[in-house]
């Protein structure tokens, strides 16, 4: 996704190492342990706030779009038009929707899928899992979209990253910054790099099955509780999640193997 949102058009030359031109950057030397110490906790108190003030800057501006697509859809609805996005998600919820359905998303869960994919790039992935737990608590998502769902939201292309990367790079690099943030919002649609995890990952499962333990209960049930235990726990759970969905996967994938293996030295010793 990376080399389609940002292509090389260019050919490229291999140099010595000794003829590329490094850029300038700023040294400290210093004197004492604790002058080292000094200097690099301000340094790193320089770009966490720098980092901090460019989220909250990026938070602003999507409350504050939220706020006036609100007060435009209540003006909208008093002269009957009712169904009016209400806030970024939702649009890009609508935006979302066709790639739902090119998942293989049933119609009937489809805009809500959607909806997922737009509250984790407008805000973050995790209001999203936040949002996907209480789907998952009120049951109102199939078994295969809650596992979709749960692959395609890991990702770390969002709106508030683009602020993240701004924010640190451009301190840490202020000569490359410009370059940075000309790519403006492009490194969101790294957010179908997820997707695509998500479609291969749905095709592999038909293979293992449902996800169930032996008593019956869905793996990832207990990874989308709420007060189940610290966030430690939470995380373990997810990680047991993944280790037992690989571990089921290869196995299939190895009977499969045995199983064309066997076929094809049957066809080699039949006449």
């Amino acid at each position: 996704m990376a080399k389609i949102a940002e292509p090389h058009v260019r050919s490229s030359k291999s140099v010595m190492s000794s003829e590329v031109e490094t850029p300038e950057v700023e040294t400290h030397t210093a004197g004492t342990l604790l002058d080292a110490i000094a200097h690099g906790a301000f340094d790193g108190a320089k770009l966490a706030l720098n980092v901090i003030v460019v989220l909250i800057a990026f938070k602003a501006i999507v409350a504050f779009l939220d706020a006036l697509l609100g007060m435009g859809s209540a003006q909208l609805s008093t002269i009957g038009l009712a169904h009016v996005p209400t806030s970024i998600e939702q649009i890009l919820g609508y935006v979302f929707l066709p790639f739902a359905w090119l998942t293989g998303i049933p119609s009937s869960e489809a805009q809500t899928f959607a909806s997922l994919l737009g509250t984790k790039i407008a805000m973050t992935e995790f209001i999203a899992y936040d949002n996907l737990a209480t789907l998952v608590s009120q049951g109102a998502l199939s078994e295969r979209t809650v596992r979709l769902a749960t692959i395609a939201l890991c990702g770390f292309a969002n709106v508030m990253s683009i602020g993240i990367q701004i924010g640190g790079y451009g301190m840490m690099a202020r000569t490359d910054a410009p370059k940075l943030r000309a790519l403006d919002s492009r490194p969101c649609i790294g957010a179908l790099a997820n997707l695509f995890t998500a479609c291969v990952a749905d095709s592999s499962s038909r293979l293992t099955g449902p996800l169930h333990d032996e008593s019956g209960k869905l793996f990832l049930e207990p990874c989308f509780k709420r007060n189940v235990g610290s966030v430690l726990s939470n995380a373990q759970k997810r990680l047991h999640f993944c280790m037992t969905f690989v571990d089921r996967l290869f196995k299939d994938l190895h009977r499969s193997q045995n199983r064309v293996g066997l076929s094809f030295q049957d066809r080699l010793v039949s006449p």
